[in-house]
């Protein structure tokens, strides 16, 4: 039995279903970019430093020198390329999980460094590490290398790199970076 009001017309009422659906497939849509950029984010893998006494890495490090001459030392005896080479086997030989040392003087220039990295790593592996000394006076901030700053607000406080610790170079002068592998 079917009541005929007089103000409802003779058409049932409806509801549209397909401004429903475009808005639930615009939600689905926001969920599956939202949840690929997370995946990505957490899915790469950072070789993080971590923070340990200057004693035990000084024991597991061997330091390559470079003078302003371009002579190249270990641990602070004059060698060739071919001994340089098989010191650092050596070592690694015996030391598995040690480092090697690059210190090498400012006043060279970028390739001589970057050709005895080169050498280093292929030797090393990904287990060299290149030595800096922080400037005098460093101070935490844009200037010391503890973030990125924003180009549109210099002012304001840098956002952090990952695997930075700003406090682990601060409070150990003359010890070393290491940076992580290129991932390819």
């Amino acid at each position: 039995m079917k009541i005929n009001l007089p103000f409802m017309s003779g058409e049932e009422a409806r509801i549209d279903l397909i401004p429903l659906i475009d808005v639930i497939f615009c939600i689905l849509t926001f969920f599956l970019l939202a949840a690929t950029v997370l995946t990505r984010q957490q899915g790469i893998n950072l070789n993080l430093p971590q923070s340990s006494s200057s004693a035990s890495q000084t024991q597991r490090t061997l330091v390559v020198s470079l003078d302003a001459s371009g002579n190249t030392f270990v641990d602070r005896d004059q060698v060739s390329q071919p001994q340089l080479v098989q010191r650092i086997l050596d070592y690694l030989t015996l030391n598995p999980q040690g480092v090697v040392v690059l210190s090498a003087d400012r006043s060279l220039s970028y390739q001589q460094v970057i050709s005895a990295l080169d050498t280093l790593r292929a030797v090393g592996g990904s287990r060299v590490a290149l030595a800096t000394n922080p400037p005098a006076g460093a101070q935490s901030g844009p200037q010391s290398g503890g973030g990125i700053t924003d180009p549109l607000n210099p002012g304001a406080q840098p956002a952090p790199q990952p695997g930075f610790q700003p406090n682990l170079l601060e409070q150990n002068p003359g010890q070393f970076y290491t940076p992580a592998p290129a991932q390819p």
